[in-house]
């Protein structure tokens, strides 16, 4: 029996063709390789339908939903399997639980003859357990994959499969197959831990005499204080969300919108918000993301970040109304305050 090594590096040289089906670079995309037997699809969660309308999904293949976990700012990744990709997308398009996702990863034929459903529930299986592994993204499957009903030369020729596709997934944008790259001062402080907890019976250390002339940091109370500092990462733009009296801050991230710690949403809902914003609010109940400010406040606190799609979808969901992006406004901060103590 051959057994197949998953991996998402590549072990030869490879040429990948990106066909756009529009102008926009971050269109729907498909991304191919002679040399692969299956391709990979990317699209936007929102143009399900028209790249369904489209036709070229009706075949059997497996699928990632990504987007950000609802309950804080790492990726989250929904995997499955169907025997009909079109059909299977659309029921997710309509899941209020899918509402986390933006982008959709399918990998599939495109002539729709060399795998078919039980092979795509192989995929599915495989997919979950690079992710598991990799540790990059939070998977939300709620049920364990199943077991696909094939030969074990048939699950190693669909394993062959996936190792050449993986590097059509990486350059399609999915980057949480493989584990993320540690910093190198990670790394280092790693290494010294590792050392240090390898020394058996040794004597405990003493604390070091302080050196004369120096202060301890106990002995320390000088210093200056700044009120009103910044915590958004250096060169982002702050924003203030203008809407009642709600305090919230935000910033624009890569291709997130990230809605600070404190951050305040209304306790109520108005009528013009529509199904996934309520949605979008009672997950983030559910999820204890937020406290009650107290008997008499009519608002929420958040206990932590959450990272949204856009700044719209933020406004909406922290307002509990139909209103647009513009409600974020440039944060018009004084100069930080200074006390010399």
């Amino acid at each position: 029996m051959t057994s197949t090594t998953l991996s998402a590096a590549p072990s030869r040289r490879m040429t990948t063709t990106i066909t756009r089906d529009g102008a926009g670079l971050g269109g729907p995309r498909l991304i191919t390789d002679d040399a692969s037997a299956l391709c990979v699809r990317v699209f936007g969660f929102t143009d399900i339908a028209t790249v369904i309308a489209g036709g070229a999904l009706d075949a059997p293949g497996a699928y990632i939903l990504v987007g950000m976990s609802p309950t804080d700012c790492l990726h989250a990744a929904y995997i499955g399997e169907t025997g009909r990709l079109g059909r299977r997308l659309q029921e997710h398009a309509a899941d209020v639980d899918k509402a986390f996702a933006t982008e959709v990863y399918v990998l599939y034929d495109a002539d729709g003859r060399r795998i078919d459903k039980n092979d795509a529930v192989h995929l599915q299986r495989r997919l979950i357990e690079l992710v598991e592994q990799a540790g990059s993204a939070r998977l939300i499957n709620s049920t364990s994959a199943c077991t696909a009903k094939i030969s074990q030369g048939r699950a190693a020729t669909v394993d062959k499969m996936l190792v050449d596709v993986l590097p059509l997934l990486f350059d399609a944008g999915c980057r949480f197959l493989s584990p993320a790259p540690v910093p190198p001062m990670v790394t280092a402080a790693a290494k010294v831990e590792a050392n240090v907890s390898t020394v058996t019976n040794a004597t405990p250390l003493a604390a070091p005499e302080p050196v004369a002339g120096e202060t301890s940091e106990e002995d320390d109370d000088g210093g200056p204080m700044e009120i009103g500092v910044s915590t958004t990462p250096i060169g982002v733009e702050e924003l203030e969300l203008a809407y009642s009296d709600l305090w919230a801050r935000g910033y624009d991230y890569r291709d997130r919108f990230v809605v600070a710690a404190g951050s305040e949403m209304r306790l109520m809902t108005n009528g013009s918000a529509n199904d996934r914003t309520k949605a979008r609010r009672d997950r983030l109940i559910e999820a204890q993301a937020f406290d009650d400010c107290g008997a008499g406040r009519d608002r929420y606190r958040l206990r932590i970040a959450v990272a949204f799609p856009s700044r719209a979808i933020a406004a909406k969901v922290l307002c509990g109304a139909h209103v647009a992006s513009d409600k974020w406004r440039p944060l018009n901060a004084a100069r930080p305050l200074m006390f010399d103590a």
